[in-house]
Parts: C-alpha cells; sequence; structure tokens
C-alpha cells in the first residue's frame, strides 16, 4: 500500500503553492506597471536646422536616420526627465527661412522645442530660451596659403610615416634642413682646411702612434661644429685669425637659425585642436579681434556672410568702426559679400581671396574636414550662448534648463563636443587661429627663401676667412724667408727658426 502523506508535508505542500503563486502576482503586476510606465512617456517634437554636426541624415541598415550632436544631447536629456524625442528636420533652404519657420511653428504650438539656437534678443522676445548648451560667436574663416595646406616641403607628407611625428621638422621646410646639413658640412670641411694649411694653428707630434696631430682634424671639426650647433662647449677654438672669423660668422648663424626655430616650434606646440583654444564651452569669450579685421582688409579680402542670418545683422547693427568697415565693404559689392547657407560661404572661402564672417561652432567644424584648407583667424568678435527654445512661459523650459545644468556639471556635454567637432577632425595638427598681419608666414614654416639672409650672412663669413686664410700663409712665407741669413765673407748660409731668431 502507498504511504499516505502526512500533516506536516501537506502543510509545506500549500505553502510553496502560495509562494510560487504569490511571485507570480507580483511579477504581473510589475510587468503591468513598466508596461504603463513606459506608455505614459511623453513624446516630444523638436524641429532643427539640417547642419552639421549639430543634426543631419545618414544611411543605416537601410533606412535614413538623424544623427548628430543634436539627437545624442536629446538622449541624455529624455533619460532624465522620463521623455521620449522626436527629432525632424527642417525643409533644406536659408537660415533665415528655416529659422523664422521654426518660430512660427512654436509659436502656434505645432511643436515643443526647438534649437540649437543663438540667444539673441530678437529670440528671446518671442520665445523662452533654456540655459546655454554652447558658446558661440562670430569668427573670420579664410582659406589657408596652398603652400601651406599641401605642399609636401611643409607637411612632410613625403616622409613613410604620420606627419605629427614630424612635429619637431616643421618649424622649417625641407629645403632649410637641408641646405643647414650642407653648411654644417661645408664648415667642419672648411675649418678642417684652415687647420692643415694655416701655420699658425697646433701640430703636435703624436708620441705613441707616431706622426702629427692636431685639435681640428677631420674629426675634431665635425665635433667642434656640431657642439656649437647644439650650444655645447668645446675644449680647444681656432687660433688663427681665418679660423676665428668663420668660427664667429658660424656662430651668428646659429643664433639665428635657434632663434627662428625655437620661435616657430613654440608655435606648433602650443596649439590645440581648433574649437577648445578658443573655449566654445565656457561662460564667457575672448575678446574681440578687431585687429585681425584690419589686417584682413589691409590684405585686399573680400569679407562675406550668410544673408540674413544673426552675422548679418550684427554686422548691420553694429557701430564699431572696424565692423562699419566691414559691412561698408559688403553693402558696397551684395552679389559678392551675401550667401544663401553656410555652405556657399564655405566654397567661396576655398576659392581664395575671402573671409567668410561665421559663428565659431560651424568655423571649428569645417576647418577641421577635408580637405583642411581652411583656417580661422583671429578670436571671437561676439560671444553668445546656444541653447534651445520653448513655447513662452511653458515649464519645459525649466525642466530642460535644469537637466542642461547637471549635463553640463557632469561633462556629458564637454564629451558629446568632443565627440562631434574634434575626434571626428581629418585634419590633426593643422594650425590653430591666428591673429596678426601676414597669415601665411604665421601658418607655414620659414621657406628657404625667408632664410636666406641666414646663408648669405654664413657665405660672407667663408669668404672672409679664405682671404684672412690667404693673406695669414702669404705672410708665413714672407716670415720664412727672412728667417734665412746669408753671411759674408764665408759665404756661409745659417738657416735660423723663428724662434732663435727671437731669442736673438
Amino acid at each position: 500500500m502507498a504511504a499516505k502523506p502526512t500533516g506536516h508535508c501537506s502543510i509545506l505542500h500549500r505553502g510553496h503553492l502560495f509562494l510560487a503563486a504569490w511571485i507570480f502576482l507580483i511579477a504581473t503586476l510589475s510587468g503591468v506597471s513598466a508596461n504603463n510606465a513606459t506608455k505614459s512617456r511623453r513624446v516630444l517634437l523638436m524641429l532643427t536646422r539640417p547642419e552639421k554636426p549639430f543634426a543631419f541624415t545618414m544611411e543605416e541598415g537601410g533606412k535614413t536616420v538623424v544623427t548628430g550632436f543634436v539627437k545624442d544631447l536629446m538622449q541624455e536629456l529624455s533619460d532624465i526627465l522620463n521623455t521620449d524625442v522626436q527629432i525632424q528636420l527642417m525643409p533644406e533652404g536659408s537660415q533665415d527661412i528655416q529659422t523664422t519657420d521654426m518660430l512660427n511653428r512654436l509659436e502656434q504650438r505645432k511643436t515643443d522645442l526647438i534649437g540649437p539656437l543663438e540667444i539673441t534678443f530678437v529670440n528671446e522676445r518671442v520665445v523662452d530660451f533654456t540655459k546655454p548648451i554652447l558658446t558661440s560667436g562670430i569668427v573670420p574663416v579664410v582659406k589657408i596659403p596652398a603652400a601651406a595646406a599641401g605642399d609636401g616641403r611643409y607637411n612632410y607628407s613625403w616622409l613613410p610615416l604620420p606627419s605629427e611625428i614630424f612635429i619637431i621638422l616643421k618649424p622649417f621646410c625641407a629645403g632649410v634642413w637641408l641646405v643647414t646639413l650642407l653648411c654644417f658640412v661645408a664648415v667642419s670641411l672648411f675649418l678642417y682646411v684652415i687647420n692643415r694649411f694655416n701655420p699658425r694653428e697646433r701640430r703636435y707630434e703624436n708620441e705613441i702612434f707616431g706622426g702629427y696631430d692636431d685639435d681640428f682634424g677631420l674629426a675634431g671639426s665635425f665635433l667642434f661644429a656640431f657642439s656649437c650647433l647644439v650650444w655645447q662647449g668645446y675644449p680647444r677654438a681656432p687660433r688663427s685669425i681665418s679660423g676665428r672669423i668663420l668660427t664667429a660668422f658660424w656662430w651668428i648663424f646659429i643664433v639665428i637659425f635657434l632663434m627662428c626655430y625655437t620661435a616657430k616650434l613654440v608655435f606648433y606646440l602650443n596649439q590645440f585642436p581648433v574649437g577648445t583654444a578658443r573655449g566654445n564651452l565656457a561662460t564667457t569669450g575672448q575678446a574681440s579681434s578687431d585687429e585681425s579685421l584690419e589686417d584682413l582688409m589691409k590684405e585686399g579680402y573680400t569679407f562675406g556672410v550668410v544673408k540674413n542670418s544673426p552675422t548679418y545683422y550684427f554686422f548691420r547693427q553694429s557701430r564699431v568702426p572696424a565692423y562699419e568697415k566691414v559691412w561698408s565693404l559688403m553693402k558696397d559689392a551684395p552679389n559678392k559679400s551675401f550667401v544663401e547657407t553656410p555652405d556657399d560661404g564655405y566654397k567661396k572661402t576655398m576659392d581664395g581671396n575671402f573671409v567668410f564672417l561665421t559663428n565659431s561652432l560651424s568655423a571649428d567644424y569645417m576647418t577641421q574636414r577635408e580637405p583642411c584648407n581652411l583656417m580661422t583667424v583671429g578670436g571671437l568678435l561676439t560671444s553668445q550662448g546656444i541653447g534651445l527654445a520653448v513655447s513662452t512661459g511653458s515649464p519645459l523650459g525649466n525642466k530642460l534648463s535644469e537637466a542642461i545644468l547637471e549635463l553640463k556639471e557632469s561633462g556629458t556635454i564637454h564629451k558629446l563636443y568632443r565627440k562631434w567637432w574634434i575626434d571626428t577632425g581629418s585634419c590633426p595638427g593643422k594650425a590653430a587661429a591666428v591673429g596678426v598681419a601676414g597669415i601665411s608666414a604665421a601658418v607655414r614654416p620659414l621657406e628657404l627663401s625667408e632664410f636666406g639672409g641666414a646663408y648669405i650672412l654664413l657665405i660672407i663669413g667663408a669668404v672672409l676667412a679664405a682671404i684672412a686664410l690667404l693673406l695669414e700663409i702669404l705672410f708665413a712665407r714672407r716670415q720664412k724667408k727672412k728667417a734665412t741669413i746669408v753671411k759674408k765673407p764665408e759665404d756661409t748660409v745659417i738657416v735660423e727658426t723663428p724662434a732663435e731668431t727671437a731669442k736673438v
């Protein structure tokens, strides 16, 4: 017979069933709660302009998707606000029309938020802005001189290694380095010749190996010239006048060479990727660079802006003398100066002799893209924040501002900026912004023609040393003849050395 279950086992069995039912109920309620929470997430509609790297489309898995800085930023904000964001790009067109259309839709409550937009007085009157996400401003963009942009003499692209490794060579073009090396060899050989034929140089007998040694043999001459080149001491110096003349001019050449090299190397080493150098994430921008515009005007550049953009209205309304001059130049040639889109402005800049005045965020992105022939000049002419806009009085604005501050303090916005502006750049090590006259001289190494004065000085020194060597040889021969004394009437010829003559 089968054994009947005891009372203890029956109670245990009922307890297991009760526990299993309780776990199933909790799991069911949790799933329903999570599903309700998902369904309760608010979906925000956002309008933005199609502009790299803020927002643009790309093919992904056979579908066209929106990507860029705005998408990553809104993903972070939606996680904080427990919302979903649907990003919609405005149709292609001029910035003025796109911005006006976005503001109208926001006023009509057809969208929840728009941006990023410049926080200006005009826009502030019709919408509410969040706290600034980034800091921007107006900056001039010009084309890098052709010689510095792609010539292998300057970027050392002909070397079989990444060009960044050869930053220590960038102060001078390849021609300067080659000619300087030839000068080093020539000076060393000339010192050897002076020591070999000038009677005033030391020559002493080698007691171990026999023959004669001197202070400036072939090896000694090269070592002396090299020690001078690297500013190191050498135990001896030339005794002859010709040797000292050559050494003096060699020292002068080295001082000029090292001064130019140090100045240019400091310029390259102090560079930052374009964008970080101006501090776009800072709360305040740099001081205006009126001098940069004055320099560009003196060099005959044509200035241009996007028509009806914030930059356009800034120059039209400005009362700063330098900016008034720029506006006057643009107003006198509207067909050449005013463009419809930023892309048109950059295309005209690449053609040369054109200064495109645009916001620094756009400039920082474009100057780091192929073909790497654009650069910014000077600092920011203005400083203004870039933020999101919501309807006037909307409580969404305060929530977004708090979330933006949280992302700033955590460094998330800085990481997103680096991701889309710097890390994706195609022009590593390219020159940062400069603000001096003669742009081409500031962004490229010294050419052979520009360093030619130092070589001419060294040639003059070599010529003077050769003349001095010739005179010293002739003088020594004349002294040698005087040392021969003919005595009469014995007709005995007594040859005395110069040392014995001195004793007499």
